[in-house]
């Protein structure tokens, strides 16, 4: 029998895993937070690498720490956060009011629309051919079977 050899791609090329409420729980993690899964409108698939940060009703801002897919926002005394502000790699920002129901101690789904946020990588990909591979020029990077 033939065994097949076991694919291990480096992180940054494998697809961001689901997260785990329970396994991403960060230590600090208590009823002083509140917890927030951004996910995409269109296909329900949490968005990562965004950074958070929470619009407290006084108007005062405060940046929310990650643990996998979980974001979390300490939250002191009888703060209340009404919004989240969400800022893309490329610095698109896009704020999103959180539910009238967000206490600390809970998980809320928040839901944006990805395409508005993260706009696509390229409009147009343009490979060119050398010998038998297909090759970006603008990146060096090459598809070779």
């Amino acid at each position: 029998t033939l065994k097949r050899p076991v694919l291990n791609l480096p992180q940054m090329c494998q697809l961001p895993r689901e997260p785990d409420v329970k396994r991403d729980k960060p230590d600090s993690w208590s009823k002083k937070g509140i917890g927030v899964v951004v996910l995409d409108s269109t296909s329900g698939a949490p968005l990562y690498r965004l950074k958070l940060s929470a619009v407290l009703a006084e108007g005062s801002k405060r940046d929310a720490g990650s643990s996998g897919g979980v974001s979390v926002i300490p939250l002191f005394g009888k703060e209340k956060p009404v919004a989240l502000a969400l800022t893309a790699i490329r610095g698109q920002v896009e704020t999103v009011d959180l539910p009238t129901d967000a206490v600390p101690g809970r998980i809320h789904r928040v839901l944006v629309d990805a395409a508005r946020l993260v706009p696509p990588f390229f409009n147009e990909l343009r490979l060119e051919i050398e010998g038998n591979a297909l090759v970006w020029q603008e990146t060096g990077g090459r598809y070779q079977h």
